[in-house]
């Protein structure tokens, strides 16, 4: 699993999420987008969680470059913000469909449970 955020808390609640449901994978944490990208060419992440909004390269301009440079087939995106991107924003020009959620709704963290717990479904 591979998650991207400037925001090392919100980091941290993402690795404490998946350690809390012992998700069995490597958790990767990373602050900046090139450096995720790099890590990607060594191994595809089950899980690829990102914020949107960072200072080196954007989600969206990370997310372009994923899905322009690997086969994301078998990788569940999540796109976590505090901005809204549920309207007419949602996905910008990156032509794919990812799951997004709100950092500042109480229910983003109860969902990135839920989806812990079928990706461990899906391994049994």
């Amino acid at each position: 699993m591979i998650a991207l955020d400037d925001d090392e808390i919100a980091l941290g609640l993402y690795e404490e999420t998946f350690k809390a449901h012992s998700y069995p994978v490597e958790y990767l944490a990373f602050t900046d987008g090139n450096k995720a990208l790099g890590e990607m060419n060594r191994c595809m992440p089950e899980l690829l969680i990102t914020d949107w909004q960072m200072p080196i390269i954007s989600g969206a301009v990370f997310l372009e470059r994923v899905f322009r440079e690997f086969d994301m087939s078998n990788t569940t995106v999540l796109v976590v913000s505090g901005d809204d991107l549920l309207g007419s924003q949602r996905g910008g020009s990156v032509p794919y469909s990812v799951e997004i959620l709100e950092k500042d709704r109480a229910n983003s963290f109860e969902r990135i449970s839920e989806i812990a717990q079928c990706l461990l479904k899906k391994m049994e």
